[in-house]
C-alpha cells in the first residue's frame, strides 16, 4: 500500500533492516505482493514468520529473484487472521 512519500535512507555504509508487523483481519487466505518500488537496490532479502527467506535485487540475476521483477517484489500468503513479524535486511552501494 503507498502511502504517498517512501522511505528514504540515503548513503548508508552497511544495511537497513525494516520490522514489518503483518496482520490479516480476513476470512479467507491473503494472496498478494510486496513490492519495493525502486529498481537500484542490490540485495533484498525478506525473512517471512514462517523462517523461510527470500531474497531479490539487482545483484540477483533476473531468473533466481524471488519473483522475476526489476523491482524487489515478494509474494505474500498470510492465513486468515494470521499475526506474524517480517524482517526486511536492505543492502546497497547507492542510495537506499
Amino acid at each position: 500500500v503507498s502511502r504517498g512519500g517512501g522511505l528514504n535512507f540515503g548513503y548508508v555504509r552497511g544495511a537497513i533492516w525494516l520490522r514489518l508487523p503483518i496482520r490479516s483481519s480476513r476470512t479467507m487466505p491473503f494472496h498478494g505482493q510486496l513490492e519495493l518500488d525502486y529498481a537500484s537496490l542490490d540485495l533484498v532479502s525478506l525473512f517471512d514468520g514462517s523462517g523461510g527467506v527470500r531474497s531479490s535485487g539487482d545483484r540477483i540475476p533476473f531468473g533466481e529473484r524471488a519473483t522475476p521483477h526489476r523491482n524487489p517484489v515478494f509474494s505474500m500468503v498470510l492465513a486468515p487472521g494470521a499475526e506474524e513479524t517480517w524482517y526486511l535486511r536492505i543492502a546497497s552501494e547507492g542510495s537506499i
